[in-house]
């Protein structure tokens, strides 16, 4: 837009000088075109703005409070916005970039998501950040999104999913060993007295077949 409002600016003065010399007036009538373009593809660009703010303002957002529901509504609202752009703009390169970054965004929040739960520790995170290339501090008090967001989650959504999916056995298999250590710890056996020729050698376990674990 500022090289246009200098390009009207040159042609006016090449206007008064042709005025000045009596000499037919130049139209331009490229500039015209550049004008009507730039018109059309405002509304993708405008777009755009808003989606980097979007994503700015999330970018704070911390960890420990996560709003996907937010985040989902958000980028539902433009995706609904592109859809109502006319047919003429789905052609052009800025809005086939814009929506590909809009889609990448989409893509992200169900990954953001998966890694929201408790099977998640620490050496899974560190996995994440071997895979992804990124590495930050996970402490709660300062970790935000914005670490997520640089990781282009939507470029390793397999990866990804292998990690919580190990995560998420690991805490399963971690939780049944804790239901049997628990079970065991308050179960009683019964202890008899073990005779030899009626004489006390020791203490002995008595039948432990109804002992079993659910």
């Amino acid at each position: 837009r500022k090289e246009l409002g200098l390009c009207y600016r040159r042609r006016e003065m090449h206007c008064n000088a042709e005025r000045l010399f009596d000499l037919p007036s130049t139209s331009y009538p490229e500039l015209l075109m550049i004008e009507q373009e730039l018109d059309e593809v405002k509304v993708i660009y405008e777009l755009y703005e808003e989606h980097n703010e979007f994503a700015e303002q999330n970018s704070a957002m911390l960890w420990t409070e996560l709003d996907i529901v937010y985040l989902e509504k958000g980028i539902s609202n433009q995706e609904q916005t592109l859809k109502r752009f006319p047919k003429s703009l789905r052609q052009l390169n800025p809005f086939q970039a814009l929506e590909e970054r809009i889609n990448q965004f989409r893509e992200s929040i169900p990954l953001i998501s998966s890694l929201k739960n408790e099977a998640m520790k620490e050496r899974h995170w560190k996995d994440l950040m071997k895979v992804t290339g990124v590495q930050f501090d996970m402490d709660t008090k300062t970790f935000t999104l914005g670490k997520l967001f640089e990781m282009n989650l939507s470029r390793f959504t397999d990866a990804i999913g292998d990690i919580v999916n190990s995560a998420l056995q690991e805490l399963k298999i971690e939780k049944e060993l804790r239901s049997i250590e628990e079970k065991w710890r308050v179960t009683i056996f019964d202890l008899g007295k073990y005779l030899k020729n009626n004489v006390f050698r020791s203490w002995v376990l008595r039948s432990s077949e109804e002992v079993k674990l659910e």
